[in-house]
């Protein structure tokens, strides 16, 4: 069977992989990105396979028109993905997180769709009241971004209580692999590439991450999407398994034979930086056949799309 979709923020890093995998399943794609954080060059390998749009979601006009088309699936990847930004912006972080999955729902509630697919965010869980985090955790951002798309969460299960509209929402923890133009991992081999004698990290270096790659969120995203399991539920999307900044560092250098790089704290972070985030993944696993990419593995793909698309290092 053929299916048609819709993916919001298709240019970007998450979206973008996203619509590879869906490609390759012969779906029909409508793509919409607003460019502020997507790249085009993302899609040049398929950009014949999809219909592709300029546009705003927070622009109702704009909805409206793409919404001219019926799609069975949205996959709602577009946001402002930067708590640093939403600390610093949170109107603009606003508008398009949470107004902006509004429209999408409130269109896709009009329009015949058979689901709607949220990428959520860990950061809705705030600080960690216990670990690892499984979906019955309070909810309780500490952040503008945290909150904003815990907004559109709510508006998203609150139109399966009112609408039935069939709804999953995904909260992802730390995604990680090729194509992705910003945060820490990216952050440390820009800086390894200016600098090879020392590398700088906010804050301790005590902060704990749950990195999962971003082939197997995609993998998780697609079969919610064809599975009615997934139906009004929330996913807790990580590995279970944890890594301190430190230890992310180390293996960094430890890939590119960097032995003699010296590690400098700044011993600062940023507002809105959670300390700890390790995902209770039981559910997701218990829910869709997922295989978990080690981190090893996922740092050597996105190394090497470091070194073969923005600069060498070594």
């Amino acid at each position: 069977m053929t299916y048609t979709a819709l993916v919001t923020g298709g240019a970007g890093f998450i979206g973008s992989h996203l619509v590879d995998h869906l490609i390759k399943k012969n779906y029909q794609l409508t793509v919409i990105d607003d460019l502020s954080a997507g790249n085009l060059d993302n899609l040049k390998q398929i950009k014949d396979s999809i219909k592709f749009f300029k546009g705003d979601i927070a622009n109702i006009k704009f909805i409206k028109d793409v919404f001219k088309e019926e799609f069975d699936f949205i996959f709602h990847i577009a946001a402002n993905a930067s708590v640093p930004i939403s600390v610093n912006k949170p109107r603009l972080d606003f508008s398009s997180n949470a107004i902006g999955t509004f429209n999408l729902l409130e269109a896709s509630k009009d329009s015949g769709t058979k689901k709607f697919i949220y990428a959520s965010t860990a950061a809705v869980y705030g600080e960690p009241k216990y670990t690892p985090i499984d979906e019955k955790h309070p909810l309780a951002p500490i952040s503008p971004y945290g909150a904003s798309k815990l907004a559109g969460e709510a508006c998203g299960f609150s139109f399966v209580k009112a609408y039935g509209i069939r709804f999953t929402s995904m909260r992802i923890f730390n995604c990680i692999g090729p194509r992705q133009p910003r945060y820490v991992i990216y952050d440390f081999l820009n800086k390894l590439l200016k600098n090879k004698t020392e590398l700088e990290i906010l804050g301790t270096g005590e902060n704990v991450r749950d990195f999962i790659y971003v082939d197997d969120v995609c993998n998780a995203f697609i079969q919610s999407a064809e599975k009615k399991i997934s139906d009004g539920e929330a996913y807790s999307l990580g590995t279970g398994k944890y890594v301190t900044i430190t230890q992310l560092a180390n293996q960094i250098l430890e890939n590119l034979n960097l032995d003699k790089t010296k590690l400098k704290y700044t011993g600062f972070s940023w507002k809105g930086d959670v300390k700890v985030l390790i995902a209770d993944n039981s559910k997701a696993l218990k829910h869709f056949n997922l295989k978990i990419t080690p981190l090893a593995d996922a740092l050597d793909h996105e190394i090497k799309w470091f070194q073969e698309n923005v600069s060498k290092i070594m």
